[in-house]
């Protein structure tokens, strides 16, 4: 191998771990601590009118978030015959969620909540993480 190639890599390398790592690992303090924002959590939908509170729900989801899917609702029990067809029961729907990178997961939730306050449901957030993870680099 030619000498000047070999000393060329060398100081790159030297320069990557005199330079760069420092800087990733943190200061003399510490580690870095990195704070990430939650990037996964269920919105929890309770309504009387479930078609009506889908559609609209599923349209914000689709413009606001990465991903979601309906992970999980409440069953008809009118279907079965233990409740009467004239009773109106509030449906649960289960959304969950993957947020991105630069959305704040309680700004959308409040802003489905203005959606639900016209359109008779409520809203609720439950993160995956709830407190900011902290981890070392």
């Amino acid at each position: 191998m030619n000498t000047p190639v070999l000393s060329g890599i060398i100081v790159s390398v030297l320069a990557t771990t005199l330079f760069v790592l420092p800087l990733a690992i943190g200061t003399s303090n510490g580690p870095a601590v990195v704070f990430r924002r939650p990037r996964l959590g269920y919105f929890v939908i309770e309504t009387a009118q479930v078609e009506r509170a889908r559609l609209l729900v599923e349209m914000f989801l689709q413009r606001e978030t990465k991903r979601w899917r309906l992970d999980g609702s409440t069953g008809n029990r009118r279907a079965i015959g233990r409740v009467p067809k004239s009773a109106v029961l509030p449906s649960t729907l289960l959304y969950l969620v993957r947020f991105r990178r630069n959305s704040e997961p309680d700004t959308l939730r409040d802003r489905l909540k203005s959606i639900g306050e016209s359109s008779d449901f409520t809203v609720r957030l439950e993160c995956a993480n709830d407190d900011h993870i902290a981890r070392s680099a």
